[in-house]
């Protein structure tokens, strides 16, 4: 498994439960409110949500979910 999948991964699992399917993981969206499970986190490490259509890797998902600069979300990543 590559990092950037491991990490985007441990981002997301820190906001929404995730389950396998086929080669991605799925879940609820983190940055928005829904029903239906329309997040995916995909084997190259970057997430694409369908409901909102925010996407990006673990920095950007992190810049998202706790509103703060991409710049911050990085260094919380390397903190």
């Amino acid at each position: 498994m590559s990092r950037l999948r491991e990490l985007t991964l441990e981002v997301a699992s820190r906001y929404t439960g995730l389950r396998r399917s086929g080669k991605a993981w799925v879940g609820l969206c983190p940055i928005h409110r829904e029903r239906r499970p329309s997040f995916h986190v995909y084997p190259d490490g970057r997430f694409f949500c369908f409901g909102c259509l925010t996407h990006g890797d673990a920095a950007d998902l992190l810049s998202a979910v706790e509103e703060v600069s991409l710049g911050d979300a990085i260094r919380i990543l390397l903190g």
